[in-house]
């Protein structure tokens, strides 16, 4: 009988699935509303740009830069002189030549009228168009042309604007406005550039300022400590005609108001203020946030580290762009996996679940467990940050028209094309949605291997897409090119690229196979390995007891069985196991009706141990399986999850260890260490079987097939990267830990599994091995549920 068997699907599924069930944000796929990741030809800039707005379908930028050059047009060749501002098509990309603004120096902020007549531009010059303007001018949106009228002198840079079509609000570094003393802060007649009454105070920068949607507040962010001498950290509401200080409850909870932190940017829509946060570790908050416009509660925090610099709403969706490289606390990518940042962002308009405790303690950030939260999208396009500014930033401004989204910045490539300073996204309906997964060839080829004479396991690192986390694979074997033997479609975030893999035991032992992997995203874009040969050798199939642990979802599989060479072969993930040389092989086997080997561990120091090579996000839903025996008087570690691959860890739990006088602990740490432990001891030179697992549920040990220890309380683990280990890694400060940190005894069948084993699926493998029930392969007809995939089989090697 031959059955195509289904291994260790990925874990993302699952992922969802326990998210959705807990309240947590979930990271969830692109709407028909939300643009893809399709970069756009854009007209280019020789800088950068720091601030945008919309009116239609035109784009009016402002930053520093001298010339413009059409999308595709290397640096220094077919040049337009604009010098600190332009304004583009957003439609097509292209320059608008009828808008020739020309400043003398930076443009911090470019903010239109209400009524859209006027565009208004703030900063550092001190010149427009060959006239004076000093720091804050005003051009008519149609014709391009400086407004006359309006010329207002501030004796420093203005950093921030909002206006009405009657009052322009500023702020900034100067300390004198049309000649009368204001402190950072001022208002100014639109039609004619008078200094109005409007007064307050802010002891240090203001970067950015919002009109709240009904007009009466002007919302101020930036590095201040109080506000018309009042506390107002970072952040604070004035009345829009007297000029106080009215409540604002986000800066009770949003402490970044100092030389090293503070408020980046503020908008706003019809009901919500929007802001992003910087923070060099004297604040606590970074990532971007949403706030009530009445009194500054707040609606959600999206808890992303990283200096985050624009947020802009478009259709519901809530964009951002910074350097992002941590979003564990609302489920998103983490630092380690590996770091990397991340130059725009997108979230749901709305709270959908809560922030969960920070994941990255004792690195200077806030804990804001229990807050709302919104959801990420999946959708990264990627942007090479520029050298302009010497931040290592990509993208400062960022906005949009319905249709079309706009990023400005100092990137000289996006999505490995040259384009710099100005790109396009649009929604699908108007984007060539060509976005597809990324790896082909060479760099999406599978791992082929003969199990034995059952088959052959194909198993690929799942693709990446930038704009889909849900990828259709499917595998076709050389001899029936047109028919997959397997399909699946899986959900795989770049930071949780699992393995997939598949057992084909349709073959005939002695023969030759050519295999091949298909992958394409919910757009219809499709990429494909090479061609990976392997040979079936001839001999005896796997025994039932093999074949259950694959059926039951290991996503590694290590059997120990090896005679020599200096790894242990993963039979699911290909995470192979290179073993130290006290690890070597015994002809003994655990099995009762299967004399394959077992590895012997020498208890003496790293010698003794076994780690695997890939490292991997601290699981907090998983499996841990092994027989062992021994006759130790010094205990030690038998598996467990450890920072390095060998050696003593510096993070280390998630581990199964013996003490002494025999008994066994499983521990976890999730900051401080909680561990169960078994009655009896088992230190008397037998075979035992051993199950350790964590999830939602809580903690459980079993022994021989029963349970013998829970904890319903403790969900899960150190947050860290790391590898498994077999045989030994550090205890230091683990409670009942041996004399020895290394195990002296046989192991054999070890198995990890991404979600935890039922009590009887503990129990049927403990009487497998046993031989308590047939020691044969299962039914034809089952189901692999691994990892939230419900697949059956049909006996005939097709799902």
């Amino acid at each position: 009988m031959t059955i195509g068997v289904v291994l260790a699907p990925l874990m993302g599924l699952a992922h969802l699935e326990r998210a959705e069930a807990a309240s947590w944000p979930v990271v969830i796929d692109r709407t028909s509303d939300h643009v893809t990741a399709d970069s756009l030809p854009t007209v280019q800039i020789d800088g950068v740009a720091f601030s945008q707005a919309m009116i239609g379908d035109d784009v009016f930028v402002g930053g520093q830069f001298t010339n413009a050059r059409p999308a595709g047009a290397a640096a220094g060749t077919d040049l337009t002189p604009r010098n600190n501002m332009l304004s583009y098509n957003i439609t097509d990309g292209e320059l608008n030549t009828g808008f020739a603004p020309s400043l003398n120096s930076q443009v911090g902020k470019v903010v239109v009228s209400p009524d859209k007549s006027r565009v208004y531009a703030a900063g550092a010059f001190t010149a427009a168009n060959g006239e004076n303007r000093y720091r804050l001018a005003a051009y008519d949106a149609v014709s391009g042309a400086l407004i006359p009228g309006f010329s207002p002198a501030l004796n420093s840079s203005v950093t921030a604007i909002a206006v009405t079509n009657e009052t322009v609000y500023a702020a900034g570094w100067f300390t004198v406005a049309n000649g009368q003393s204001r402190q950072r802060l001022a208002a100014f007649s639109a039609s004619n550039g008078a200094l109005l009454g409007w007064a307050p105070t802010a002891q240090d920068d203001i970067t950015s300022m919002v009109l709240s949607p009904d007009g009466s507040q002007i919302v101020v962010g930036g590095k201040f400590q109080t506000l018309n001498n009042a506390p107002a950290v970072g952040m604070g509401a004035l009345d829009a005609v007297t000029g106080d200080l009215l409540p604002w409850q986000s800066n009770t909870v949003i402490r970044n108001g100092n030389a090293q932190s503070g408020i980046s940017s503020l908008t706003v829509d019809d009901d919500t203020i929007y802001g992003t946060n910087f923070n060099y570790g004297t604040g606590n908050y970074e990532g971007a946030f949403a706030v009530n416009p009445d009194g500054g509660t707040i609606k959600w925090l999206a808890d992303c580290h990283g200096d985050t610099l624009d947020a802009f709403q478009m259709n519901d969706v809530v964009y951002s762009v910074g350097h992002t490289h941590d979003c564990s606390n609302i489920y998103g990518f983490s630092d380690d996996e590996p770091r990397g940042n991340y130059a725009a962002m997108s979230f749901t308009k709305e709270a959908t679940g809560l922030v969960r405790k920070n994941q990255q303690s004792g690195r200077g950030y806030g804990d804001f467990e229990g807050q709302p939260a919104p959801s990420i999208y999946y959708w990264f396009p990627q942007m090479q940050p520029g050298t302009l500014t010497n931040s290592r930033q990509a993208g400062w401004t960022i906005t949009g028209n319905g249709d079309y989204l706009s990023i400005g910045g100092e990137f000289p490539i996006v999505n490995r094309k040259k384009q710099h300073g100005l790109v396009r996204f649009a929604v699908p309906a108007k984007a060539p949605k060509k976005e597809g997964p990324l790896h082909r060839g060479f760099f999406f080829n599978p791992t082929v291997t003969a199990l034995g004479s059952a088959g052959a396991r194909i198993s690929w690192k799942a693709n990446e897409d930038r704009d889909d986390q849900s990828l259709t694979y499917w595998v076709v074997r050389s001899d029936k090119p047109s028919t997959p033997i397997f399909t699946t479609t899986e959900v795989a975030p770049f930071w949780d690229r699992g393995t997939l893999q598949y057992l084909d035991t349709t073959v005939v032992p002695g023969s030759t196979y050519r295999y091949r992997v298909y992958v394409k995203d919910a757009d219809g874009n499709q990429t494909n390995s090479d061609y990976i040969s392997v040979t079936i050798p001839e001999g005896e199939a796997l025994s039932g007891y093999p074949l259950q642990v694959l059926q039951d979802g290991a996503q590694n599989y290590w059997r120990l069985d090896e005679s020599s060479g200096d790894t242990f072969a993963d039979y699911v993930s290909g995470d192979d196991l290179t073993k130290q040389g006290g690890v070597t092989s015994s002809t003994e086997s655990a099995l009762a009706n299967d004399p394959n080997r077992s590895a012997s561990f020498n208890g003496q120091s790293a010698d003794g141990s076994a780690g695997t090579a890939t490292a991997q996000a601290g699981p907090n839903e998983f499996t841990l399986e092994t027989w062992f025996r021994t006759d130790t008087s010094s205990g030690g570690k038998i598996i467990g999850f450890g920072q390095s691959s060998s050696g003593n860890s510096s993070s280390y739990d998630r581990h199964l260890y013996m003490d002494n006088s025999g008994r066994l602990t499983f521990g976890v740490f999730p900051g401080t260490a909680k561990t169960i432990r078994s009655t009896d001891a088992y230190r008397d030179n037998q075979w035992h079987h051993t199950v350790a697992t964590l999830s939602p549920a809580g903690m459980k040990l079993y022994v021989d097939g029963e349970k013998v220890a829970e904890d319903t309380t403790t969900t899960s683990g150190e947050a860290y990267t790391g590898y498994w280990r077999l045989g030994g890694d550090n205890l230091r400060g683990w409670p009942n830990a041996g004399s020895s940190y290394y195990f002296n005894g046989l192991m054999d069948e070890t198995a990890v599994y991404p979600t935890a084993l039922t009590a009887g699926q503990v129990s049927e493998h403990y009487a497998l091995g046993t031989a308590q029930i047939p020691n044969e392969a299962p039914v034809a007809e089952f189901s692999s549920v691994a990892s939230g995939l419900s697949v059956a089989f049909d006996g005939s090697g097709s799902v």
